[in-house]
């Protein structure tokens, strides 16, 4: 799913008359998309798009770029902290305490784990730090990835090669009044009851999975 998150105010709620609009705003999201035909992340597209490959596949990309430009990946090596001197970032001290220094450090990490995990608190603002630590990293979603012995054979389209009913959104749950109790639950901002699952399938789209 991607957009922006769902308003909580009536007139959301008027405009969302169709099951597949109050799926989207029940899961917290206001806009909602399927996946492109051919499985790859398209430019300038909006929608969600499944990594040809699959999503390790984007990591070994990333790494063979680097590599062409003549970058040193280092694996399993966990970064102890981010040294500091002078005020600047002048590399990196490793576990063990090996340091590589540099002219510049950047962090993937969140800004939690970099700024209170990886920096000393005393090198940086006090106010910044606060600032930091009120972000709030609350979730409204969790994203499980499964390893399935094949496709699901659903009685309604039955194969378990992948075909058209594995390339769309799946949601699982005991009937559309579920699904209009979790929406409005949203609208009320009130704690939801039962969740119910959005599926998809990364092997339902042939060139999406690793070798195909």
């Amino acid at each position: 799913m991607s957009g922006s998150r769902a308003s909580n105010s009536s007139d959301t709620g008027d405009r969302c008359d169709h099951w597949r609009q109050r799926v989207a705003i029940a899961s917290g999201h206001s806009l909602h998309s399927v996946p492109p035909r051919d499985g790859r992340m398209q430019r300038r597209s909006r929608r969600l798009g499944l990594h040809a490959g699959g999503m390790g596949a984007l990591s070994q990309s990333l790494a063979a770029a680097c590599e062409s430009y003549g970058v040193d990946i280092f694996l399993d090596t966990p970064v102890d902290h981010v040294a500091v001197k002078g005020g600047r970032a002048v590399g990196v001290v490793i576990r063990g305490g090996r340091e590589y220094a540099s002219k510049l450090v950047v962090s993937s990490a969140d800004p939690n784990v970099t700024f209170n995990g990886l920096v000393a608190e005393n090198v940086l603002p006090a106010s910044f730090v606060r600032n930091i630590r009120r972000i709030n990293y609350d979730s409204a979603s969790v994203k499980i990835n499964l390893a399935l012995s094949e496709l699901p054979d659903f009685t309604a389209c039955p194969g378990v090669i992948a075909g058209p009913q594995h390339r769309g959104t799946i949601h699982i749950c005991p009937d559309l009044q579920f699904i209009e109790s979790a929406y409005a639950d949203s609208l009320m901002a009130a704690r939801a009851g039962p969740q119910f699952w959005n599926v998809r399938f990364q092997r339902g789209r042939s060139d999406s999975r690793p070798g195909g």
